[in-house]
C-alpha cells in the first residue's frame, strides 16, 4: 500500500480473518508483516487445496527454492509475473535495491496488465524515475 507496510499488514490481517483459506491474502499478509518489521518472521504453511504453483510460491518465500528454480517452475507469463514480483519482494527485504528494480522490470516485461503485481511494479518503477 504505497510503501506503508504497517497499514498493508493491518488490511491483509483483516482480509486473512475473512478469507482464511485464501492463498494470496495469506502470502500478502506475511509479506507486509515482514516488510514492516524489516525481517522475515515465521514460515508460511500450506493451506488446504493449494495448487502446485501456489505451493511453489510458498516454498520460495520460505527460502526452500532458489531464484532459478522458481522461474523454472513457472509455466506462463502469469506465473512469471507472480514469480518475478515475489523475487522483487525478497530483494526489497534484503535491501538489495538493484535486484528489486531488476525484478520489477521483469514483472513489467510480462505485460500481464490485469495482475496487481504488474500494476504495483509499474507504479513503483514510475516512482523510482
Amino acid at each position: 500500500i504505497n510503501g506503508d507496510y504497517i497499514k498493508a499488514k493491518q488490511v491483509y490481517k483483516k482480509a486473512k480473518l475473512a478469507f482464511t483459506n485464501d492463498v494470496y491474502i495469506n502470502l500478502k499478509h506475511q509479506i507486509s508483516a515482514d516488510l514492516s518489521q524489516n525481517k522475515s518472521s515465521t514460515p508460511l504453511t500450506y493451506i488446504k487445496n493449494m495448487t502446485d504453483w501456489e505451493k511453489t510460491l510458498y516454498d520460495y518465500y520460505n527460502r526452500k527454492l532458489k531464484n532459478e528454480e522458481l522461474i523454472g517452475y513457472a509455466k506462463d507469463a502469469c506465473e512469471l509475473t507472480e514469480a518475478y514480483f515475489l523475487q522483487a519482494i525478497i530483494a526489497k527485504q534484503q535491501k538489495n535495491q538493484e535486484e528489486f528494480k531488476m525484478y520489477l522490470e521483469k514483472v513489467a516485461e510480462q505485460k500481464v496488465y490485469s495482475y496487481s503485481e504488474y500494476l504495483m511494479a509499474k507504479g513503483i518503477l514510475n516512482k523510482m524515475k
